[in-house]
């Protein structure tokens, strides 16, 4: 029975473009849209800025920075910046760790499923990996659905037009352990030096919405702002030396409590100079950070930021911005021990000290202070400096 045209047209469209159709020509398209030259063949750098908005506030919207940078073909690196909260995730093949201060957790299997999920995302939108043979595809229409054997398919939808990625649908954890639909969303294409990448970028799960808007891609970048695809080392041995005696110095002082894995060292700064403004206080020397309670197993601590003040009004003047407080410390005698190392997690260093003093003649006047001599969150855990200060006076 011979066929209509009607009907050999419909077997036409069927084939190309069904669930069998070949997805390498709709990758290829985009692909060569994306990257003309070929020339993401190394490390790509990106930094993103924007806000998010956690799922039941509508009115929330957080300050959201993003910088990653990635090495083909399985490496990638992200520093996330959420209301100056940092954390680190890495992923390298089939395995991930992620920083939180100073405490670094290891994934594997199932554990790290979601971090290779984001990397995968990433290739996905670069089009051009997955091309290779690491993933597997298939094709509906102008869509196609990209996974490594045995990790979780995404569908990629293209432009029929522009033939680049806008939209992009997986299955991913949410903030409650469930799972749900994540929709990420592209627009605003534009070319950064060799290739073209979306200024645009949304993410939906579970009612949470993130938008961000693209500042920085670089291929092959000179400087990767810090950032490393090795996983941070062990926890190395803390580093003393010798232990002195050292004035501790007394006053009046502005302070600045913060609790988290990160303090966001620039907005205390400010807030601590706007607190001078307000209480009509003279700056006498520089500020100083001090762990009022050590990182838990988390990383979490208080660190409190002091700066020297001379107040030029009398007490009732002073309007102190919220988060200000004012102290009035007592000059004390001191002994004192450099650290080089990770965050102390109990109190043998303090226990040094004591005993150091009690042949000496001397006993603890109060409870030891740390003081952080370099950023909390610049380097490797077991290159932070702090210096322990433990007051004392003389036996009774």
């Amino acid at each position: 029975m011979l066929r209509t045209p009607i009907t050999l047209l419909i077997l036409l469209l069927t084939a190309a473009c069904g669930p069998g159709a070949d997805p390498r020509p709709l990758l290829q398209r985009a692909a060569d849209t994306i990257d003309a030259g070929g020339m993401l063949t190394g490390s790509l750098y990106l930094r993103q800025e924007g806000e998010f908005q956690p799922s039941g506030n509508a009115a929330a919207k957080v300050p959201y920075v993003s910088e990653t940078l990635l090495i083909l073909p399985d490496r990638m690196v992200t520093r996330t910046s959420v209301a100056g909260v940092v954390t680190i995730k890495g992923v390298e093949g089939g395995k991930a760790w992620v920083r939180s201060g100073a405490a670094v957790r290891d994934f594997t299997g199932d554990a790290a499923a979601e971090e290779r999920a984001d990397r995968d995302d990433l290739l996905a939108l670069l089009v051009r990996p997955l091309l290779g043979p690491a993933f597997e595809l298939s094709r509906s229409e102008d869509s196609v659905k990209a996974a490594r054997p045995g990790e979780r398919p995404r569908t990629i939808e293209f432009d029929p037009g522009t033939g680049f990625p806008r939209r992009l649908v997986r299955t991913s954890r949410n903030a409650r352990g469930g799972t749900g639909e994540m929709v990420r969303s592209f627009s605003g294409w534009t070319g950064f030096g060799a290739i073209r990448f979306p200024t645009a970028i949304g993410t939906d799960l579970g009612g949470g919405r993130l938008r961000l808007t693209t500042k920085t891609v670089e291929l092959d970048p000179a400087d990767t702002r810090g950032l490393s695809t090795r996983r941070p080392r062990d926890r190395a041995k803390t580093r003393t030396g010798p232990i002195r005696r050292v004035p501790e110095p007394g006053g009046n002082f502005l302070l600045v409590r913060q609790r988290g894995t990160y303090v966001d060292l620039a907005k205390v700064d400010a807030l601590l100079a706007n607190g001078c403004r307000q209480a009509f206080a003279t700056r006498l020397g520089p500020i100083r950070r001090v762990f009022h309670d050590l990182p838990d197993k988390d990383g979490v601590a208080v660190i409190g930021s002091l700066v020297p003040v001379r107040f030029e009004h009398v007490e009732d003047a002073r309007k102190l911005p919220k988060g200000v407080e004012a102290a009035r410390l007592p000059e004390v005698e001191t002994l004192a021990m450099k650290i080089t190392g990770p965050y102390p997690r109990d109190r043998s260093l303090e226990n040094a000290l004591l005993n150091y003093g009690k042949d000496l003649g001397l006993e603890a006047a109060g409870p030891a202070r740390y003081l952080v001599l370099s950023d909390p969150d610049a380097g490797e855990p077991e290159d932070l400096e702090m210096e322990i200060r433990l007051p004392v006076r003389n036996a009774k």
